[in-house]
């Protein structure tokens, strides 16, 4: 049986003027192939990291230490989910959100397999890279409220 994440997902991620072919296998599959699976699985990952920084009390008011390109390019994503959303909007194209949801899923799975981004060693880079995490989930989140699929906090 196919959820509803997974069908308002592959629903909403084509435009209106392309021709869809809906793969049925794909909407059930579990794994990183099925996009909103992958998607949803960035943010219960992101949930996961946020609750190992709390147990080491993973505190940071600076982003001075993100200085990763793959931090800088997370950051530059989550500055342009406004712009998205408003041309999405505006263009009444909902699958300009699914490709950003897309877009920064990859980047922040790409980032978590790159960092160690819990470091007991180091707990101040440790908050600062907590921060983004709780950006990049955050926004997500959001994203996911626009087209109406439900948040991971585990997977």
């Amino acid at each position: 049986m196919i959820g509803k994440d997974a069908l308002r997902y592959m629903l909403a991620s084509k435009a209106a003027s392309t021709h869809m072919d809906f793969d049925l296998d794909l909407a059930v599959s579990k794994n990183s192939a099925n996009p909103v699976y992958y998607a949803q699985y960035a943010t219960a990952r992101a949930s996961k990291l946020i609750k190992r920084a709390i147990e080491l009390n993973a505190n940071s008011n600076s982003l001075d230490k993100l200085i990763l390109p793959k931090e800088q390019e997370l950051i530059i994503l989550l500055d342009n989910f406004t712009d998205q959303v408003v041309y999405a909007g505006k263009s009444r194209l909902p699958s300009v959100v699914c490709d950003y949801i897309q877009s920064l899923s990859k980047a922040f799975h790409s980032y978590y397999s790159d960092t160690t981004i819990v470091d007991e060693k180091d707990l101040e880079l440790t908050g600062q890279r907590i921060e983004l995490v709780k950006a990049v989930k955050q926004v997500l989140s959001n994203a996911f409220a626009l087209i109406d699929i439900e948040v991971k906090e585990q997977m």
